[in-house]
């Protein structure tokens, strides 16, 4: 199945892909001229949260998960 997390017009640039301990997606993106930002799927939808708000934010990403998720 093909979802859309972000529908912004320039997105998704330099994308970081990790599964939970119960294989839900996380993933770190770019929005260019905006921001980083960091997406889940809690088993029902879709939650965002904007990690730097700044134009040029870092855009070598990488994303870990711990033990805890």
């Amino acid at each position: 199945m093909i979802q859309v997390v972000d529908d912004r017009d320039i997105t998704g640039w330099y994308v970081t892909l990790a599964f939970d301990t119960r294989d839900q997606p996380h993933i770190e993106y770019y929005v260019a001229q905006s921001s980083l930002q960091y997406a889940f799927w809690n088993g029902a939808a879709w939650q965002q949260q904007t990690v730097i708000a700044a134009n040029n934010a870092i855009r070598a990403l990488s994303l870990d998960l711990d033990a805890d998720n």
